[in-house]
């Protein structure tokens, strides 16, 4: 399940030797703003969460797993009895930026990249639990969920921390897979709080006996990772080729090509938090606003951060719509002659060679 706006039901095809996949439900989702501040609502999500299993459950009533995975960095604080001290804050609120200074006074940016390999954005986790503890936030709190483990706790009472979710806090020791005790200890931040992350595949229970009531069935909770990104999983099935890369993500749905008219930049495989992927990084931007890192994720730039979550969105969308068909055959597809048809009517000043 997709918390960002979707749930999908997956089942092996033995007669054609292939996983299937089927989107059973859609919801929307997005923050909310509350006293000038943008926020998650949970109780709208978890609803919308218990809606999917239902829907679920009438088409097939027979699901063995589920799991669940959202967007990183935010979190659910939760205190001695379980309870939410709210409000859930998004990445897209600018709380965090009032004390950036004071924790890189604590612990300096090289520090923490150095610990954890993480690029530094005023959002990340670790900026808004320092934030919490500023504000006295953590003085009741017991623990931290970050959205998708929240969600899973809601379905089956079990808290569990996963392991790829953990490496967007920021806090997250890059050699070690745990939460770093120096960036903690550093920060004043409490140590209660951060339990060793668990691995995919983890089982987490099965659902409260209200919530199997409610749903009108159970099903065994499994962690998957619970935070994705389709951009990178592409480039294990396919070549590395702008161009044709390019081409494909236009293709997949009408406002692509507005959104990103130059195209994608690709690197191949480069590791991580050196200067060598930043260097090649770099000259890719003076073509591109957006650059996939194969088998890791999408760098991209912007004017402000809703510019930057839009483009990156639209990528992820396009390329996930891909993965969905890919191996099926096609009907129907945005042609050549399409693609050019839209540039004209925004009149988009399009990367050449693709689609000419």
């Amino acid at each position: 399940m997709q918390v960002a706006e979707k749930a999908l039901v997956g089942y092996f095809d033995y007669e054609n030797n292939r996983l299937e996949s089927e989107v059973i439900y859609r919801f929307p989702n997005g923050f909310v703003l509350k006293d000038g501040h943008k926020i998650w609502d949970l109780n709208h999500l978890f609803a919308e969460v218990k809606n999917t299993i239902k829907e679920a459950l009438k088409k097939y009533s027979k699901i063995e797993t589920m799991s669940i995975d959202a967007w990183g960095c935010d979190y659910v604080l939760l205190d001695k009895d379980d309870k939410e001290i709210f409000p859930c804050y998004s990445y897209r609120d600018e709380r965090t930026l009032s004390i950036l200074d004071e924790a890189f006074s604590l612990i300096s940016k090289r520090e923490i990249f150095n610990l954890t390999g993480s690029q530094f954005q005023s959002f990340n986790t670790i900026f808004q639990l320092y934030k919490d503890k500023v504000e006295g936030r953590l003085e009741k709190a017991e623990n931290f969920l970050m959205i998708p483990e929240y969600l899973i706790f809601k379905l089956t009472g079990v808290k569990v921390h996963e392991l790829t979710n953990a490496s967007t806090t920021s806090l997250l020791e890059k050699d070690k897979y745990e939460y770093s005790k120096t960036i903690i200890g550093k920060l004043n931040l409490p140590e209660k709080l951060f339990k060793n992350p668990a691995k995919v595949g983890y089982f987490v229970g099965n659902l409260l006996n209200e919530v199997e009531k409610e749903v009108g069935g159970n099903i065994k909770v499994k962690l998957c990772a619970t935070h994705d990104t389709a951009s990178a999983i592409r480039l294990i099935e396919d070549k590395i080729d702008e161009n044709s890369w390019t081409e494909d993500l236009w293709k997949m749905q009408t406002e692509s090509i507005v959104v990103f008219p130059e195209g994608i930049g690709v690197l191949p495989w480069i590791l991580c938090g050196g200067i060598k992927i930043g260097k090649a990084t770099a000259e890719k931007m003076k073509e591109y606003r957006a650059v996939v890192w194969s088998q890791h994720g999408l760098f991209s730039t912007g004017r402000d951060l809703d510019e930057v979550f839009g483009l990156i969105e639209t990528i992820e969308k396009a390329a996930e719509i891909y993965m969905k068909i890919l191996g099926h055959k096609v009907y129907s597809t945005i042609t050549n002659d399409n693609l050019k048809e839209i540039a004209g009517a925004f009149n988009l000043n399009y990367k050449k060679g693709i689609i000419d």
